[in-house]
């Protein structure tokens, strides 16, 4: 929608300017010129207050009192008479004040004899005023030269331009014209209401449709100040067609059809502005409901003066109505002189107000968790490098200031648009089981249950985001900065220390008896053998080191030598069986990205599986299949967040996890051709603690991506050696067209794609990105597939609990639980549950602008680039 109204904008260019006289008839135009005063107004002192004009100085006493029945136009006052006036007159001649009736006394009036009966012939002046006391002064108002109004000022209808011009003796002005409009209806079945009668009626009883679009249409346009030329109902055939075209664009500056328009047999009018009238098409469809079969085309003139617009409008009377006020009177506005901004109309604020601003950028943008990251990822746009060499700075930076959440022990996914290309790549950067390891012997090793639980030392798989970073640097980044210079913000972070933020802080405390009871190195994340507080400085050297290591060696220096026997030593310790071989042999994968488009107009790209980015997909496919067989109306037509637009969502996501749940494995089993069309990075590295267990002198925590896998022998998605899991992890990418629209991302386990469906159709409700990511969420089962959890269901079960963040109406919750839903409302720190998103919008501007969110319920915020 927004690009068509782009597009009918800068086609539409104002009309020829005219001279009219100043009066009613003047409304409507906007002004090709200024307009300025010719001489001061008021052109003479005035009064200001109802009372008597006097000669300063005078004594208090009785006074004889003139009026302009009594005192000759341009004579003077007499120093013993006053002058009575009234509140704007010009004071007479021979007085320069006035004195108030509140300061004054009758002292006699006039009899019916002398012909004024009741009227004061005498007053008694009972105060003293100073020169100029109650004056105005000349040219108070307007002094000559002063600008009244200006060129693109619009002269409306509710009398003050006019007011003003009549004001300063204006007589006549010049405007833009305003264009004059063609209005007709097509179509066999249509019948004039006017015109209707029982003669009418066929021998079934039939008397066809009433016209209901062109009488609303026309006092739509007539209210609006416009003329408008009817030119009645157009039956289907294509001599009327191009007879009454022909006829409405030789008379009029604009002509608007109604009907005709969908895609059946009898649409005439797009072939005939083609064929016949020579007209370029603009548009023919639009991406909105109502509204979508709307055509836009100019049509050069037969005598050789300007285009003339056409729009061709739904027959549905709604969507004409809509999209007259949508297109046609934007159009309108801007041939009549309107400036392109005014012309449209004002956008109505969202239904939820974010208590975040958005940041908007013309250069880079960051968005993420920790500020601190955020400026990391500034640092090395500045020094030249790219969305990728940033994305890795940003992630690397992550690990030190949140490591409760993300960091090298973990993986890696990133979505890329090449925009010189137009091309999207995947990188999967996931690690895979130990090759020992089986269904057996985790069951030997006491695994019980359908999966690993995070605490088990075989759910630790082999940590893919060290690759990850290099691989995306060497294979994305544009050259322009070394790998050493985008892990240098995050070496300097971990050996000088970061401030711990609020929400890791909690995250932190919560994870302490866990980081010393699972791991002997724990002290190194710790102070004093305790979680940091709020504020709190924390250093990390040990994770130094290892970055170190990764600059200077390469991945040698992680998968192999020291780093790699620290982690084999630790997890073996434990009963675990993974080998330095399963780490030596790790690689990174260029993979195919998958993507939907939805309504027509967005296309959602994601990583393929082994991740779970299907899930999102698929969703949006069972939601749009829902409205085009009827069984839901269309989303962006509910209320946000209400009763039915929630169940809808939770139901489809449902069907979507119920799928992706038993089948998402290894990459190899799930493969999704596509097209290449994208732009831009997004690179996602968040994981859990896992089960907090550091090796010895490295500085982080191990995944435990494990937990992924199946214990049932025959599962797709069975746990098997050298196999990746299925995995949560998913960066989203959203285009239009070939043109990146949206780069953003929800963690949280099993919320993001969730998180991925809510925000994505907030952005398209029309929410901006801090609004999209603040507005209240719901999340199906407990948000991460953690086995240990007794009570938690599959996402997937039609018995999951749906949890409903606090701002989602209580008595919406409980109408769900009627329908049959587990539901649950959180608040304060379990909001951390449903997830915490960033945001990054390419705005549909002239000159390029990015607009980032990032979600209130983490510590960050979004930086730009200056």
């Amino acid at each position: 929608m927004d690009e068509a109204m782009k597009l009918v904008l800068q086609v539409s260019k104002p009309l020829e300017t005219v001279k009219l006289d100043v009066n009613s008839r003047l409304a409507g135009h906007v002004l090709c010129e200024d307009v300025a005063a010719s001489h001061e107004l008021p052109a003479n002192p005035t009064t200001n207050v109802d009372g008597y004009a006097v000669q300063v100085p005078y004594k208090k006493g009785i006074f004889k009192v003139l009026t302009p029945a009594t005192l000759k136009l341009g004579s003077q006052v007499p120093a013993d008479s006053v002058y009575r006036i009234n509140t704007g007159a010009p004071l007479p001649s021979g007085t320069n004040a006035v004195i108030m009736v509140e300061d004054t006394q009758v002292d006699s009036q006039f009899s019916a004899e002398e012909g004024q009966e009741g009227e004061e012939k005498t007053v008694e002046l009972l105060a003293e005023v100073e020169v100029g006391e109650n004056v105005r002064k000349s040219g108070s108002d307007v002094r000559a030269g002063d600008k009244v109004l200006v060129a693109g000022d619009v002269v409306s209808g509710l009398g003050g331009e006019i007011g003003a011009l009549a004001f300063v003796g204006v007589k006549q002005v010049q405007v833009y014209r305003k264009p004059v409009v063609a209005l007709l209806s097509t179509g066999n079945e249509l019948t004039d209401l006017q015109e209707q009668s029982s003669s009418t009626q066929s021998s079934e009883g039939w008397s066809g449709v009433i016209d209901t679009n062109r009488p609303s249409l026309k006092a739509a346009i007539e209210g609006l100040g416009y003329e408008v030329i009817d030119l009645g109902i157009v039956h289907d055939n294509i001599d009327a067609h191009v007879n009454a075209l022909s006829d409405g664009i030789s008379r009029a500056d604009i002509l608007v059809t109604t009907g005709g328009t969908s895609m059946g047999a009898s649409d005439l009018l797009k072939p005939l502005l083609e064929r016949n009238l020579k007209g370029t098409i603009h548009f023919g469809r639009v991406a909105m409901k109502p509204g979508k079969p709307t055509t836009f085309a100019t049509v050069p003139p037969t005598n050789g003066e300007r285009d003339k617009l056409v729009f061709g409008l739904p027959g549905n009377p709604a969507s004409a109505l809509v999209t007259f006020y949508l297109f046609v009177l934007p159009a309108l506005r801007r041939l009549g002189g309107w400036s392109q901004k005014a012309a449209e109309l004002p956008r109505v604020p969202v239904e939820f107000a974010s208590r975040r601003s958005v940041v908007y950028g013309r250069k880079g943008v960051v968005s993420c968790t920790q500020p601190l990251a955020a400026e990391a990822g500034l640092e090395i746009l500045r020094k030249g490098g790219n969305a990728a060499d940033a994305a890795v700075a940003v992630s690397a930076a992550l690990n030190v200031t949140e490591p409760t959440s993300c960091g090298i022990g973990g993986d890696a996914f990133c979505l890329f648009y090449d925009a010189s290309k137009k091309t999207v790549q995947a990188l999967n950067g996931s690690g895979r089981s130990p090759k020992a390891l089986s269904i057996d012997v985790a069951r030997k090793n006491g695994a019980i249950g359908k999966q690993l639980t995070e605490r088990d030392l075989n759910s630790v798989t082999v940590p893919g985001a060290a690759a990850a970073w290099i691989d995306t640097v060497a294979s994305l980044g544009n050259g322009k900065v070394t790998f050493g210079e985008v892990m240098a913000p995050a070496i300097r972070l971990a050996e000088e220390g970061a401030p711990v933020s609020e929400l890791t802080a909690n995250s932190w405390k919560r994870s302490e008896g866990l980081i010393k009871s699972a791991s002997p190195s724990g002290d190194s994340m710790l102070i004093n053998g305790r979680a940091p507080l709020p504020g709190e400085v924390m250093r990390l050297p040990d994770l130094a080191r290892t970055f170190r290591a990764l600059v200077d060696e390469g991945k040698k220096g992680f998968y192999t030598g020291r780093i790699a026997e620290a982690i084999v030593e630790l997890i073996k310790s434990k009963g675990g069986v993974m080998e330095l071989s399963d780490l030596a042999e790790h690689d990174t994968e260029f993979v195919d990205p998958i993507k939907y488009t939805y309504a027509g107009e967005v296309t959602l790209w994601e990583c393929p599986p082994n991740g779970q980015g299907i899930t999102a997909l698929m969703a949006l496919g069972i939601l749009e299949a829902a409205e085009e067989i009827g069984k839901i109306k269309p989303l962006l037509e509910m209320k946000h967040n209400s009763v039915e637009y929630l169940h809808a969502l939770i139901e489809a996501l449902r069907l979507a996890f119920a799928d992706t749940q038993y089948y998402v494995s290894d990459p190899k089993v799930a493969k999704v051709p596509v097209e290449e069309m994208l732009s831009k990075a997004s690179t996602e590295l968040l994981r859990p603690l896992s089960e907090n267990t550091i090796p010895k002198g490295c500085g982080f925590t191990l995944q435990n991506r494990g937990s992924g896998f199946v214990l049932e022998e025959g599962h797709p998605n069975q746990l098997a050696g050298g196999k990746r899991p299925y995995h949560t992890i998913i960066p989203a990418l959203a285009t239009r067209g070939d043109e990146l629209f949206l780069v953003y991302g929800v963690m949280g386990g099993f919320m993001q794609p969730q998180g991925h469906i809510q925000v994505l159709l907030n952005i398209l409700r029309g929410f901006t990105p801090q609004a999209a990511l603040d507005a209240p969420r719901f999340c199906i089962s407990a948000g991460s597939p953690d086995a240990s959890v007794a009570n938690a269901n599959n996402a997937g079960d039609i018995n999951s609990e749906v949890y409903f963040e606090d701002g989602i109406p209580a008595e919406t919750v409980q109408k769900l639980k009627e329908m049959g839903h587990d539901a649950h409302q959180l608040s304060s720190y379990s909001r951390a549950m449903l997830g915490r998103g960033q945001v990054i919008q390419k705005l549909p501007t002239s000159e390029l602008v990015w607009a980032a969110g990032s979600d209130q319920r983490g510590d960050g915020h979004a930086l730009a680039q200056i």
